[in-house]
């Protein structure tokens, strides 16, 4: 298992699923509104990783879920995007404005 960790503090707004088993993903939203705001979506997480409820606040460092494990080996991966949305929870439409691996000069590869 390796962990995902949140980038920044924020709120759990969804944790739910595309498509099926390996696409579970977790949306933390940086302010707790339900106006538009934005956000971090983390996707293809195991399903049982997820330490958080809808409406928790997460902290920057906090392990927010485990990665899948694809049945392909060496296909192990997180799609990491900046989000924004609205509502006190969110359902899955929100929109994809950049890429937020721009914004972060420093990272952990594993």
């Amino acid at each position: 298992m390796q962990d995902v960790y949140s980038v920044k503090n924020g709120f759990v707004k969804a944790i739910l699923t595309t498509s099926g088993q390996y696409h579970w993903r977790i949306a933390i939203s940086n302010k707790n509104t339900s106006d538009l705001t934005q956000g971090y979506l983390y996707a293809h997480l195991e399903r049982t990783s997820f330490p958080y409820a809808v409406g928790d606040a997460v902290n920057a460092g906090d392990v927010v879920g485990y990665l899948a494990n694809f049945p392909v080996d060496g296909f192990v991966h997180c799609h990491f995007a900046r989000i924004e949305d609205e509502g006190s929870t969110w359902n899955g439409s929100w929109a994809t404005f950049d890429n937020p691996l721009n914004l972060y000069d420093q990272f952990l590869i594993l």
